[in-house]
């Protein structure tokens, strides 16, 4: 069985390393997986580099016509049976090619936040998706409400953690607190994070604000992205 993976997120976080560790995991099983993401987008190297078959496409609104040829192209070409949407302009695109040719889609949801009512709803959860699969199971009651989508056809997986890389020793605790300049009495506080501004930065950053008379509480954001230096020039404006 071959699926193809449309993504129009061009970043390098952990909605896309999710898919490239399912992506692995899946081929493992003797499925061959196809990539059809955002050109440039973080991606599409990282996918290259373990072997995938990947294409890249744009997903701006004005190549979306040819970037829906594209993936029909794609698809016959590779005789793909499943399609794996992951993000807004991917799930609309990938999801009428996959009606026009027949094909059944998953719809992976990655975040938590609101989806908007209406006809969008039921288009992208319930006509553009045969399953929808979400990251948390508290979306699961608004997309079934808004969509009209049957509670069996969607189920939360929560994003999986291989245990032998996030294993630590003391010595490593202390060379990272090292590498800040903390003592050895100080508190630190803080979240790692590809920088979003609905992840709740700005509350971080109020609370440090309130406590910055606390001088044995550090605060730290461990991340990258397009808000990532927003954050860290408002830090500075007050830090110093």
């Amino acid at each position: 069985m071959t699926v193809l993976h449309t993504e129009s997120s061009s970043g390098w976080g952990g909605q896309e390393i999710r898919i490239l560790n399912e992506a692995l995991g899946m081929r493992k099983k003797g499925y061959e997986i196809i990539f059809a993401v955002a050109k440039g987008g973080g991606l599409v190297r990282e996918a290259r580099k373990e072997g995938f078959t990947v294409y890249e496409v744009s997903f701006k609104r004005y190549a979306l016509p040819l970037t829906f040829l594209k993936l029909l192209q794609i698809i016959k070409k590779h005789d793909v049976e499943i399609i794996n949407t992951h993000s807004s302009l991917d799930a609309w695109t990938g999801g009428f090619a996959s009606r026009f040719s027949g094909k059944k889609v998953v719809r992976t949801r990655h975040l938590s936040t609101a989806i908007k009512k209406g006809l969008n709803s039921r288009l992208l959860y319930n006509y553009l998706a045969d399953f929808v699969v979400t990251t948390s199971s508290s979306i699961i009651p608004a997309i079934c409400s808004q969509s009209n989508l049957s509670p069996f056809a969607i189920k939360c997986i929560p994003t999986g953690v291989q245990p032998s890389k996030v294993t630590f020793t003391y010595e490593d605790v202390l060379a990272f607190r090292n590498s800040l300049g903390l003592k050895l009495d100080d508190i630190l506080i803080g979240t790692a994070c590809f920088v979003r501004s609905w992840k709740g930065i700005d509350d971080l950053m109020q609370a440090a604000l309130l406590l910055k008379d606390m001088k044995n509480v550090k605060w730290v954001v461990v991340g990258g992205g397009a808000c990532g230096e927003i954050y860290r020039k408002s830090c500075f404006s007050w830090v110093k």
